[in-house]
């Protein structure tokens, strides 16, 4: 019941009782009059007065418990507003602690390189440990804003045919690279399934995995076995949907149960005295269970302290069906085809940086490109050339003079013959499912997050260009 509906109760029952008291004194002074006629006006008169003394004292009250009920809220709001500011303190500091891990890791090993520039293995070294740490940093960032979007409720889920094999395959790999820092053991379990593919958003899906891989790989020691199964049953839904069942177990610490029961809360980790060099800020349960409530989910866990943990996921996907002949990746036919080769590239980007880092990719791999500083000098470059000139766009969304949504849509709109065909890829930061979709609707034909990972990109430009 809310505080308004409260306080009328609270009214009401004082107006009653004041009501029954003034009628039993009426009452009263009825009988009086009866019983003494002689005593005339003064009796009415004093029967006013009394009642609106009683009421008066009524009111009094109700106002006294109303300020006490107001107090006793405020203490509340107040505990509960003392609660939330210690709760984001902690999450600053952790958070502060956790980017500066692996900035550190990164400006120390840059400096190494640079002092040992001949030194191939040492920097060769360097290098790699410095592609770890962005990408830990790149998972600390993704996760607060996660966060963010389920705290505004912007997070949406972009549905599209997915192979789940394919998606547990990509998860191995990369918690294959992390097990292996710590000399675990990891297996992988692929059961039963009733349909590869299905209708669910890919993306996070793969975050369930990762986040539940993830925390496992952190709470158990090296030389630890951390194991994750994948299999379908049928579905409650109807024969139209299989029921995936994900498991993920480790023989690591546990959970202890006072802090199990708060596992799925924001910015929560493990106490420090359990963990002592376990970075992350507390979110990835919390999105993981929001990614799986969204999805129509269930997930859950079992856990002994000092003996490990299993966690649990059941969801319920549309089928899609499967192709009958195998399929070769995209990826493997970017290993043997150089037909990209000589292809002219407009890259529309207003960072310099990041420019070249696209241009080193593209002609690393005989692609030429050209660069356009935003959006309408990418829409005139693209309108001073004749149709065929470029064989793709690649465009960054957040330029200054024209955005890339604006560009895009220019450009479909333009009266030649290439105008609705040639690809326009969006390479950018803005990477949720609604800045997908706005990518969509401008015209492009598809989307990569930045920072590029090559290999899709690649596979994007093999997949456009014909």
């Amino acid at each position: 019941m809310n505080k308004d509906s409260e306080e009328k109760k609270l009214l009401i029952g004082f107006i009653i009782d004041a009501v029954i008291a003034a009628a039993s004194i009426i009452a009263a002074v009825i009988a009086l009059v009866v019983t003494n006629a002689g005593m005339g006006v003064f009796v009415p008169v004093l029967s006013i007065v009394v009642i609106a003394a009683v009421l008066n004292v009524v009111l009094e009250a109700v106002m006294l418990k109303r300020a006490d009920a107001d107090i006793d809220e405020l203490a509340v709001e107040r505990e509960s507003a003392v609660a939330a500011n210690n709760a984001k303190s902690d999450f600053l500091s952790n958070m502060s602690h956790d980017i500066r891990t692996p900035l550190n890791a990164i400006q120390g090993m840059t400096k190494i390189a640079l002092d040992h520039v001949d030194d191939v293995e040492q920097v060769t070294s360097c290098l790699n440990r410095i592609s770890v740490s962005g990408h830990h940093l790149l998972g600390l960032i993704n996760d607060v804003l996660d966060m963010s979007k389920i705290e505004s409720g912007k997070m949406m889920l972009n549905e599209d045919r997915t192979s789940i094999k394919a998606v547990v395959d990509d998860i191995a790999l990369i918690t294959h690279t992390q097990v292996e820092e710590k000399n675990q053991d990891f297996d992988v379990r692929i059961g039963t399934l009733m349909s590869n593919y299905v209708f669910c958003d890919g993306l996070r899906l793969s975050q369930i995995m990762l986040n539940m891989l993830s925390n496992a790989v952190k709470f158990t020691p090296e030389g630890g076995n951390i194991a994750l199964s994948v299999s379908q049953t049928k579905s409650n839904k109807g024969e139209h949907y299989v029921h995936l069942v994900i498991k993920v177990k480790d023989d690591g610490i546990g959970i202890d149960p006072e802090f199990g029961d708060r596992i799925f809360d924001s910015f929560e980790r493990v106490d420090s005295k359990h963990v002592n060099d376990t970075q992350g800020v507390g979110l990835g349960m919390t999105i993981t269970k929001y990614i799986v409530d969204a999805m129509g989910g269930l997930i859950e866990f079992d856990s002994e302290l000092g003996k490990g943990t299993e966690f649990r996921v059941d969801l319920d996907f549309k089928r899609m069906p499967d192709d009958d002949e195998e399929e070769k990746t995209v990826a493997e036919e970017t290993a043997v085809d150089d037909s990209l080769r000589g292809n002219m590239v407009l890259v529309a980007e207003d960072n310099l940086i990041n420019m070249e880092v696209a241009k080193a990719i593209l002609n690393d791999r005989g692609i030429q490109i050209e660069w356009a500083e935003n959006g309408q000098i990418c829409v005139d470059m693209f309108s001073s050339h004749e149709a065929g000139y470029y064989a793709a766009i690649l465009m960054d969304l957040r330029m200054p003079v024209m955005t890339g949504y604006e560009a895009a849509a220019k450009i479909r709109y333009l009266d030649r013959e290439d105008a609705a065909t040639i690809p326009i890829i969006a390479m950018s930061a803005d990477a949720f499912a609604e800045d997908i979709r706005r990518c969509i609707e401008a015209g492009m034909d598809d989307h990569l997050s930045k920072p590029i990972e090559i290999d899709k990109l690649m596979e994007a430009l093999h997949r456009f260009i014909k």
